[in-house]
């Protein structure tokens, strides 16, 4: 299994380096893509998939989540409950505008 899973790894990690798409690495492995608006460092999110939620309130999501810029896609990383990768679609400055903003 952990030969399969490595390999699996492996072939997403080329297509990324190839630049392929997110949503055409998802479709080549076969994979669920779920969104997550909103994250937080402290793992809360505005909206996230139930089944979702320990993976992405884990230390190692969140820290992977606020290392990439809007656009990029993530390496893929192992954690407890399996392997994952994430592509960030925006991120929003947490401090307060100057009021003439």
């Amino acid at each position: 299994m952990y030969d399969e899973a490595y390999e699996v790894s492996t072939k997403i990690e080329d297509q990324i380096g190839a630049g392929e798409s997110f949503d055409n690495i998802a479709k080549n492995v076969n994979a669920k893509i779920y969104t997550v608006k909103n994250l937080q460092e402290n793992g809360q999110a505005q909206k996230t998939d139930a089944s979702m939620k320990k993976i992405t309130s884990s230390p190692d999501f969140i820290d992977m989540a606020f290392s990439y810029n809007a656009g990029e896609i993530s390496q893929v990383i192992e954690l407890d409950d399996g392997f994952t990768l994430l592509k960030v679609d925006a991120v929003y400055d947490s401090h307060a505008k100057d009021i003439n903003d």
